[in-house]
């Protein structure tokens, strides 16, 4: 019995870190701070989602803020220069997070329509501390173009394997279609093989539960 309490403490102990319970802590404040509704889970098996991928989709979790803001951080790039997009957006609280970095840009990419909309009335009742633009498209990551100029991608572990390789021989195609930099910020990554095989996605640093990648073709 001794035994199997030091194992249970030994594989969780972080959860009873300072850090972990400040996390939580913020994870569950930020709605009421900022009068938005971002926190629930959502399983896409209760969304009406018109596309073949929704089987390959995984529920909506909304992104920790304390970690969102120290991983970004630790890029060290000028975020000013940089486009963000999050891929599997949900109720966007993610993009309301990266609305309080100075970013050129912010787009969500979302398939479930029900989530789309969420994520736009909470962008409308957001108050972003820079004037930058930002918006939610309700579109399937396998069919959204990247835009023009250095990119930010994050995701939190929104598809399985099979989506997860169009969306990067994507990524790969735009980079090589016009040079630019391109980072990638995966939280829970699953499918680290899949960044492998493809042979453009070197991995730049791996910080608690994020992986950070950047798209560097030969």
């Amino acid at each position: 019995m001794i035994r199997q309490v030091a194992a249970w403490i030994a594989r969780n102990h972080w959860r009873f870190s300072p850090m972990n319970l400040y996390e939580k802590f913020e994870r569950h404040r930020f709605d009421s701070r900022h009068g938005v509704d971002t926190q629930i889970d959502v399983h896409l098996a209760d969304l009406n989602i018109d596309s073949p991928n929704k089987l390959h989709g995984n529920r909506y979790h909304a992104t920790p803020p304390v970690s969102f803001r120290r991983v970004l951080k630790k890029l060290k790039v000028n975020l000013a220069d940089y486009t963000f997009i999050d891929f599997g957006s949900g109720k966007g609280r993610t993009l309301l997070m990266a609305s309080d970095f100075p970013f050129k840009r912010i787009i969500g990419v979302e398939f479930g329509e029900q989530l789309h909309r969420h994520a736009v009335a909470n962008i409308q009742r957001y108050k972003a501390r820079h004037d930058t633009h930002i918006q939610s498209l309700n579109v399937d990551a396998t069919q959204f173009p990247l835009p023009d100029g250095p990119l930010i991608l994050y995701f939190f572990n929104p598809f399985d394997e099979i989506v997860l390789r169009q969306v990067l021989a994507n990524i790969r195609q735009a980079a090589a279609a016009s040079k630019r930099k391109i980072f990638i910020l995966y939280l829970y990554l699953q499918n680290e093989e899949v960044f492998k095989e493809s042979g453009a996605f070197s991995l730049v640093f791996r910080w608690h539960r994020f992986d950070a990648f950047e798209c560097r073709l030969a």
